[in-house]
């Protein structure tokens, strides 16, 4: 099945699809490749994004709440798709194209959710690292949901809710930590900006990192860079004021400083 299933990416492009408005649902013709009445199901926003496969009328395989991104590969561009991506809210889709590993997963949970999708919109960094620690420490679906479905005291009160999520997360549980995870910046997140965040984030120093205005991924990168190397203490003050994403300049400055400290007196 795995095979099978890594393979229907590339299946599109001979495959013919329809769209049933009254279902919500996109139906792709498999038989022209496997020979077999298979057909690929997917449903649209309003009723809940989810994906299965049918073969002669009974479902085949209907994959687990954590999957991949295999099926959509690196966008949501492809002209098969077109009718079930139009369903999506625009800025839900806009959010999507940076967040990678778990946006099937995402569309699952927030179509169905008013208050998942919103805290999303507001904190999309945040839920993509729930579900990243969710997929690396191999949580059960019911782990998942008892997150991701907030009691009626958490709805009334957003921040307590996202608080929740940082400790799930394994992260700080302070206001400024999510302010500081909110103003990550980056074309993409994939795995080494989950690497990066957490990073960052076990520094001690959100307090002053929170008086920047943007976190540029590159601008992280070359941070923990240096604190791997020397004591943030002396050197963060250079970098807090750093606003550019030019890093070449921010390392010239930060090795004229190394060279200041070793630099015989007179």
């Amino acid at each position: 099945m795995d095979s099978y299933l890594q393979q229907l990416p590339q299946l599109f492009v001979v495959s013919t699809a329809q769209w049933h408005d009254d279902l919500q649902e996109l139906h792709i013709d498999l038989q022209p490749v496997f020979q077999r009445h298979d057909r690929l199901v997917l449903t649209g926003w309003e009723s809940g994004v989810e994906w299965w496969i049918v073969r002669d009328g009974q479902i085949l395989f209907q994959p687990p709440l954590l999957t991949d991104d295999w099926l959509i590969g690196d966008g949501f561009d492809h002209p098969i798709l077109k009718p079930w991506v139009a369903t999506f809210p625009p800025s839900i889709l806009a959010l999507l194209m940076r967040y990678r590993g778990q946006r099937l997963t995402l569309l699952s949970l927030i179509s169905r959710s008013p208050a998942l999708c919103e805290l999303f919109e507001q904190q999309p960094t945040l839920l993509w690292m729930l579900l990243s620690v969710a997929q690396e420490q191999q949580w059960s679906p019911a782990q998942l949901l008892a997150y991701c479905h907030p009691s009626t005291s958490d709805n009334q009160n957003r921040s307590s809710y996202a608080l929740t999520i940082l400790a799930a997360c394994g992260l700080p549980t302070t206001h400024t930590a999510l302010a500081v995870l909110g103003k990550i910046q980056s074309p993409v997140f994939c795995q080494h900006e989950f690497r990066q965040i957490r990073a960052l984030m076990a520094l001690d120093r959100l307090e002053v990192l929170n008086q920047r205005h943007t976190l540029p991924m590159a601008w992280i990168d070359l941070l923990i860079k240096i604190k791997d190397h020397q004591d943030l203490d002396d050197y963060l003050p250079v970098v807090i004021q750093w606003q550019e994403e030019n890093v070449e300049e921010l390392l010239v400055r930060y090795f004229k400083h190394l060279e200041s400290l070793v630099a015989p007196s007179c």
